[in-house]
């Protein structure tokens, strides 16, 4: 009975000091605790020229101390948080205000504000949107507006001067200066020409680029190519923009010794300037036609590998036999003044590219005047 009553006394001593624990325990609410509106908020897209923008995050201190902001501070120095208290006592507010600055910087951003209060607590907000950049700015990056869409770097593709058995590359920088999305497309491109647009969507203020990359041996001929390249945006018919292509292609001679040389084919023209007339009509469909003699001073065949004019209006027609050593022959310039589109007083290049090593790019020069 003794052994009883004991062990009853040992259970109702375990029980009191069970219950003592439960009594001791914390509370469930932390000492230091927010409830927040929200944690991230976004601009959307807003213009450079709008200046820096604000927004506020407010939160409750549910907690049962009071406490103190330690540490706010933000992940880039274009963003500035600023906090209306420092002490915080239980129930009271607290209000961060965020402000961030887009000036000089166009795009997508997100930034973080880290907040460190007394009593171990922290909280990160994010802030997000996406600056238009001002048109000043962009004016002077990308001076060529397509269609309210976009504006891009440059209103050509020049590759310039390129090995023919080689390849070159360039770009072209563009910039969505719209509040929408935008999904740039090459819309077509020379068979000599891969492009490639990145990124493939773009966010309002944001930046891309089209990189491209021309295949020398694709091209198929000597000297100057001209071309054209589309570039449009999905679902803006507007948005199209047409650059005119250039290629130069030269072809390399490997070392040659001086014997070589002098024994190699050389052309010559002896007279290269050629007038065309003055009061030419430029309606006119009639051709002019001209000759130019040319020569092979060197000692081993002469081949005219091209003969071309850039300029419209203007074919070349060339000996498709090769030349002798120290022999003549002719080519033939011939003139449309319909399809000339340059100014009224002429003034082309006639271009021919030959296997002869010294002087493998000669030209005529080409003058006249159209009808004012």
């Amino acid at each position: 009975m003794k052994a009883f009553r004991r062990i009853a006394s040992l259970i109702a001593i375990a029980a009191l000091a069970t219950t003592a624990a439960v009594a001791a325990r914390p509370s469930e609410r932390a000492k230091v605790d927010f409830t927040w509106n929200a944690l991230d908020h976004n601009f959307g897209a807003f213009n450079e020229d709008m200046g820096p923008v604000t927004c506020r995050f407010k939160g409750v201190n549910t907690g049962t101390d009071t406490t103190a902001v330690i540490i706010l501070s933000a992940s880039c120095g274009c963003t500035q948080p600023v906090a209306d208290k420092r002490v915080i006592p239980p129930g009271d507010s607290l209000a961060i205000s965020v402000t961030y600055d887009p000036a000089g910087r166009p795009g997508v951003f997100d930034k973080r504000v880290k907040l460190v209060a007394r009593g171990g607590y922290t909280q990160t907000f994010h802030i997000r949107g996406s600056v238009i950049g001002s048109l000043k700015h962009m004016k002077r990056q990308y001076p060529y507006e397509v269609g309210d869409a976009y504006r891009v770097s440059s209103d050509a593709v020049l590759f310039g001067n390129t090995r023919e058995d080689r390849t070159v590359s360039t770009m072209i920088r563009g910039i969505n200066n719209t509040e929408s999305i935008l999904v740039p497309v090459v819309k077509s491109a020379p068979e000599f020409v891969t492009a490639i647009v990145e990124p493939d969507t773009v966010q309002p203020g944001d930046r891309f680029v089209v990189s491209l990359t021309a295949d020398g041996p694709k091209v198929g001929q000597l000297g100057v190519t001209m071309d054209k390249l589309t570039l449009t945006a999905a679902g803006k018919p507007e948005a199209e923009l047409t650059l005119p292509v250039s290629i130069l292609l030269f072809r390399e001679f490997p070392p040659l010794t001086a014997a070589q040389i002098d024994s190699a084919a050389c052309l010559t023209i002896p007279n290269d300037k050629i007038d065309l007339g003055t009061d030419i009509d430029p309606k006119s469909k009639k051709t002019i036609k001209r000759k130019v003699k040319i020569a092979n001073a060197g000692h081993e065949p002469l081949e005219i590998l091209r003969a071309y004019s850039i300029t419209p209006g203007f074919t070349v027609k060339a000996p498709k036999k090769s030349i002798p050593a120290q022999k003549d022959a002719e080519i033939e310039i011939i003139f449309t003044p319909a399809e000339y589109t340059g100014e009224p007083d002429i003034k082309a290049y006639i271009s021919l590219i030959s296997n002869s090593p010294l002087n493998t790019d000669m030209s005529v020069t080409v003058t006249g005047a159209m009808k004012k």
